[in-house]
């Protein structure tokens, strides 16, 4: 069996290399192209926004028409 701070040092050398090759990976995604689709730019929260915005417009049309 190993010295205990051998295995310290050993678990911790492997640690700090698998967080190495995880920042490598992560930082080297290929990154979508923002240039032909404006739309991948929206977030959830604002496509719910827009959602209820369109909804209330088309709640005011309707009660509009209906006077």
């Amino acid at each position: 069996m190993p010295h205990p701070p051998l295995l310290a040092v050993a678990i911790a050398g492997a640690l700090a290399l698998a967080t190495a090759v995880e920042t490598y990976h992560a930082a080297h995604q290929p990154k979508p192209d923002m240039s032909r689709n404006a739309a991948a730019t929206v977030t959830p929260a604002q496509q719910l926004d827009r959602a209820l915005q369109a909804l209330r417009l088309d709640a005011v049309r309707d009660n509009a028409s209906a006077m």
